[in-house]
C-alpha cells in the first residue's frame, strides 16, 4: 500500500473578501518619481497642484468614537423626524453605507434602532428599513443578512 500524499495548505495574508476588494499589486509599474525621471520632467515647476505637503495629510483633529460619528447623529435625526416623512432618507443612508462595504456599520446602526427606540421608528420604520437594506445587500453581495445570528 502506497502512502497517501497530502497537499499542503498555503495561507495568504488577505481574506477572501479583502482579495475581492483590493486591487492587485503590480510591481512592474514605475512609481511617479521614476516616471518623471524617465520622461525627463525633473524640473521643479510649481504647477503641481495635486500634490499635498506632509502637513496637509496630518489629521490633528481629535478622534471621535463610532457612537459620536454615526449613532448619535442618526438618533438625533430620528428624534427630529417622523418615520412617514424621513424613512426614505434613512434607507438611502444605509444603502450608501452598504455600497461602501460598511456592512458591520449597517448592522450596528440597525441594532441601535431596534434596541434603543421605543417610538414609531421601531414599530413602523425599522421593519421597512431592514427589508430595503437587506434587499440592497443581496443585490450587492448575492447574500441576505442572517438576521437571527446578527440579532437584527
Amino acid at each position: 500500500m502506497s502512502p497517501v500524499k497530502r497537499r499542503r495548505r498555503t495561507r495568504t495574508n488577505t481574506s477572501s473578501v479583502g482579495a475581492l476588494l483590493l486591487p492587485p499589486l503590480n510591481r512592474n509599474v514605475p512609481n511617479r518619481i521614476q516616471q518623471q525621471q524617465q520622461d525627463g520632467d525633473d524640473d521643479n515647476d510649481n504647477d503641481n497642484d495635486d500634490e499635498t505637503t506632509p502637513t496637509d495629510s496630518i489629521d490633528s483633529s481629535p478622534k471621535k468614537s463610532f457612537y459620536q460619528e454615526n449613532i448619535a447623529p442618526l438618533h438625533l435625526f430620528l428624534d427630529e423626524n417622523s418615520p412617514e416623512e424621513a424613512q426614505q432618507k434613512v434607507i438611502d443612508f444605509f444603502i450608501v453605507c452598504a455600497t461602501e462595504w460598511r456592512l458591520c456599520d449597517v448592522v450596528t446602526l440597525l441594532r441601535s434602532i431596534r434596541n434603543n427606540r421605543t417610538d414609531d421608528w421601531k414599530r413602523v420604520g425599522y421593519p421597512n428599513i431592514l427589508e430595503s437594506v437587506d434587499q440592497k445587500i443581496f443585490d450587492i453581495t448575492g447574500c441576505n443578512l442572517d438576521r437571527s445570528f446578527l440579532m437584527i
